[in-house]
């Protein structure tokens, strides 16, 4: 009988996966706990939910060399502590991008302060980065060769492997996008007394996805319901903040059996992160219910739709002082021609909306998206985000869409999407910047 064993990642949305049904056609499941040293945003939620429903996990570690090798083992080992991990930790080796390549001495330097992982590589990537000879070949290895049929190529020094990763484009039943799907080198026996039973440990405690401040409303109560519309539960006041554990259709989990509206509630910026310096911005995203639908311009194209300059802009301009926020914004540009047709916004907007008071500073276009680090860095030393224009899906043709850069800790660069309205590594999403601009606050 062959198992089915699929890997995923912030990349994988919970609110588009069926978890039930999922879960009845995959036999185990490895999730992606940290990028460097930041946690991935989706990996307590996706561990939650399969561990509910009894499916077996594992987590693996995306390894970059720009950050400290002992700080990302560090993070690590917290984000996974207490959580039962029944197909293992996996560091993931493969990163040979120019700015955060790995090399043999760190992923060396790793694997002796965590001798309790795998490996997750392909052959290319581990010569590429380990070079010639045989390196840590007591490690189980999952390896990574996308074909059907026969036998994986495995890096030199080993003849077996644990799993082997073989299509990034598997379709199953419970989630519409594709997945990446693993065989299990062992027999259904085996996988069995791998995975079979044992002693359940305690229940781990649900982390908030993050945590917000219900907004000033009339009359300073916010209804909690059992269920999104159901009974209410209890009332809790202005000004209160909370853990959310759950975003869904408009509606926010704050407790077992405890919701309310998203729309009453604003985001508050990770604590950690802003210690760490990260710029304090506000964490819109265009598709709130607020204003998501608001149509940009004379055209039919919503904020949600296409909003994440507008959105960005409307961070931006909110950390430079100016009232606003994405739905005033586009009301704005609406009324007063801030939009050419159908829905490009002149960046000069700003300089004539608020007059005297902020005007753009920067703006500088890159060629296949490089170079644009020091230009970026220099509005960020200045105390100020920076604009970014990314590639939406890396790969083919440029998809135009924008987000926030906040900061540079230890080489990897942060940014705010409006996307989601989340705090993340620039490259655990995308691979270039083809444009940078700042906006500056002017005297008086």
């Amino acid at each position: 009988m062959k198992l089915t064993i699929i890997d995923i990642s912030f990349w994988q949305t919970p609110l588009q996966i069926d978890y039930d049904l999922l879960a009845n056609h995959i036999d185990g499941a490895i999730i992606r706990a940290a990028y460097g040293t930041g946690e991935d945003t989706k990996f307590d939620q996706h561990y939650l939910e399969l561990s509910a429903r009894g499916v077996p996990v594992g987590a693996y570690h995306y390894l970059i060399g720009s950050q400290s090798m002992s700080k990302q083992a560090s993070a690590f080992n917290q984000i996974t502590a207490g959580k039962e991990l029944k197909l293992g930790r996996w560091m993931d080796v493969e990163d040979t991008r120019l700015l955060t390549k790995l090399n043999r001495a760190k992923v060396l330097e790793y694997a002796a302060l965590m001798p309790d992982m795998g490996i997750y590589t392909s052959r290319s990537k581990w010569q590429a980065i380990m070079g010639a000879g045989s390196y840590l070949t007591d490690r189980k290895m999952w390896v990574a060769h996308y074909k059907v049929g026969g036998e994986p190529a495995l890096p030199q020094g080993w003849n077996s492997y644990t799993f082997w990763q073989w299509s990034s484009t598997g379709r199953l039943a419970g989630y519409s996008g594709n997945l990446d799907l693993n065989d299990f080198s062992g027999s259904e026996d085996e996988w069995n007394a791998w995975v079979g039973d044992s002693e359940p440990e305690p229940p781990v405690e649900e982390k908030p996805l993050y945590k917000a401040k219900v907004k000033p409303i009339a009359p300073d109560r916010l209804n909690v319901r059992r269920t999104p519309n159901g009974q209410i539960v209890r009332k809790i006041n202005a000004g209160d903040i909370v853990g959310v554990y759950q975003d869904s259709a408009g509606w926010s989990r704050i407790g077992i059996g405890e919701w309310v509206m998203t729309r009453y509630i604003q985001r508050l910026p990770d604590e950690d992160l802003i210690a760490d310096g990260l710029l304090d911005v506000q964490l819109w995203s265009q598709q709130d219910i607020r204003w998501g639908g608001d149509r940009m311009g004379s055209s039919y194209i919503t904020l949600k739709q296409e909003g994440c300059l507008v959105t960005a802009v409307s961070s931006y301009l909110n950390f430079l002082g100016i009232d606003t926020d994405p739905k005033r914004y586009n009301q704005l540009l609406s009324t007063r021609g801030g939009y050419q047709t159908p829905n490009k916004m002149y960046w000069k907007m700003p300089d004539i909306l608020w007059k005297g008071q902020v005007a753009r500073a920067e703006y500088q276009g890159f060629s296949y998206g490089q170079g644009w680090e020091t230009l970026a860095q220099s509005i960020l030393d200045s105390g100020r985000p920076a604009l970014a224009h990314v590639d939406f899906i890396p790969g083919g043709s440029v998809q135009q869409h924008w987000v926030l850069l906040i900061g540079n800790i230890d080489g990897v660069w942060w940014m705010y999407d409006p996307i989601d309205g989340t705090v993340s590594a620039l490259a655990a999403r995308y691979d270039k910047v083809y444009r940078i601009v700042g906006y500056r606050r002017l005297n008086g």
